[in-house]
């Protein structure tokens, strides 16, 4: 961005960073070198107004995506035979697209739904390019690739490492509790808690302005606290009600814009205007 700014050619940032959340002080080079941020975030828009910017919301292109998903995968019935599920209800386990949070956040998981392995099967969406040998070093729950959003729409419920699979699943409707082990320690708790300038740090609850999932990071994420989350959000209990009512006021917020096609028309008028 400071090189074409430098060499006289306008910028356009589309999909900010998050500086909202930390290192805040990035947005001086932002402000400094374009001349407009396309957001994909609808809270980013006041943000980034405060600090004297022009910014455009343009939709997120995860509605997009996961809506036509949706409608191209296989029926549910197909789904579980082609993957040998049979028809036992089960829990999605989507631990993160990274080794380390594959390491870090699996174990909880699989320990947390443990206790309800009687009435519920658990299956994990296998992240693309993962080694099936590493899931197979923690445990012999079965793995599936290329399908995270069948598991989770298919799924009565989910456990998911924080990130975009939080707003992923929140598309598919589909309650969940949003995992992140990292390290577990309470004093990294205590650092990030100082360290990020927002309240929630996943992405439903950040839209929404208000906690719709529940967020167990860290010291917080232990089987014993996810399993407690977990319960609220299973079948007949009024957490799965009022999760999925809050998906709905996400839903409104992000609204159903294509990104990509917005964020072109918003450049091409732009630079024909100047």
């Amino acid at each position: 961005a400071a090189r074409a700014y430098r060499l006289g050619i306008p910028v356009y940032y589309y999909i900010s960073p998050k500086v909202w959340a930390w290192k805040e002080y990035r947005v001086n080079d932002i402000r400094r070198y374009t001349r407009r941020v396309l957001s994909i975030l609808p809270f980013e828009v006041p943000f980034y107004k405060r600090h004297g910017m022009t910014v455009n919301y343009v939709g997120n292109p995860s509605v997009e995506e996961i809506g036509s998903r949706m409608a191209s995968m296989m029926l549910e019935a197909d789904f579980r035979s082609a993957n040998m599920l049979g028809s036992k209800p089960f829990i999605a386990l989507v631990p993160g697209s990274r080794r380390s949070e594959i390491r870090n956040n699996l174990p909880v998981m699989l320990e947390a739904t443990r206790p309800l392995a009687s009435k519920y099967h658990t299956v994990i969406a296998g992240a693309p390019g993962i080694d099936h040998d590493l899931y197979r070093s923690l445990t012999d729950t079965p793995v599936i690739y290329d399908s995270a959003t069948a598991i989770m729409a298919y799924a009565t419920a989910a456990l998911v490492t924080s990130g975009t699979a939080t707003l992923e699943c929140a598309l598919t409707g589909t309650p969940q509790v949003v995992c992140y082990r990292a390290n577990g320690s309470r004093i990294s708790y205590e650092l990030m808690r100082r360290l990020l300038k927002v309240e929630h740090v996943s992405l439903p609850n950040l839209i929404a302005g208000t906690t719709i999932v529940p967020e167990m990071l860290l010291h917080e994420c232990t089987p014993v606290k996810v399993l407690e989350k977990l319960m609220t959000l299973l079948p007949g209990h009024p957490g799965r009600d009022a999760q999925q009512q809050g998906y709905m006021t996400m839903r409104e917020r992000l609204g159903t814009d294509n990104a990509a096609d917005n964020a072109a028309r918003i450049i091409t008028n732009d630079l024909n205007l100047n």
